[in-house]
């Protein structure tokens, strides 16, 4: 063999080599798709899906649906305003599922505060004249020039 040839078959290798190593990397995660409703059967738009204590999260959409990849034996929290949150616990196969969230007894009013809200304090100037330069309006424009 050539030099050239072992170079191709060594840069062949190589690239096989990267490919099946970033394939058993992203096989270590399960994906966990499903369908967020109530207890009606009704999807809930809006509902977060989250690992707790990490930046791994997402949405439902307003059919109800979400996809997350997580790592195995993970717990999974789904939440809502109104609703109980569930919290599943990931074992080692992926989950495809519909997942019902309970109303919440709990939850009666919600009220909204407003922070750090700055407000600003009007200053008004104001000068005082007197009286007879008031009344008159040529004594005023002279004493102004």
């Amino acid at each position: 063999m050539s030099k050239l040839s072992q170079k191709i078959s060594f840069l062949v290798l190589l690239f096989a080599a990267m490919f099946i190593f970033s394939i058993t990397a992203t096989a270590q995660n399960l994906l966990i798709k499903g369908v967020v409703r109530d207890v009606g059967g009704t999807p809930l738009a809006g509902a977060v899906v989250f690992v707790p204590g990490t930046s791994i999260g997402t949405q439902t959409d307003d059919a109800g649906e979400f996809k997350l990849s997580v790592a195995p034996n993970s717990e999974v929290v789904i939440s809502m305003l109104g609703y109980e949150q569930l919290e599943i616990k990931v074992k080692n196969a992926n989950l495809i599922e519909d997942f019902v969230l309970k109303n919440s007894e709990s939850l009666n009013e919600v009220v909204v505060t407003a922070l750090l809200v700055r407000r600003k304090r009007w200053v008004m100037q104001f000068r005082r004249l007197k009286a007879e330069t008031c009344f008159h309006p040529m004594k005023r424009t002279l004493q102004m020039l």
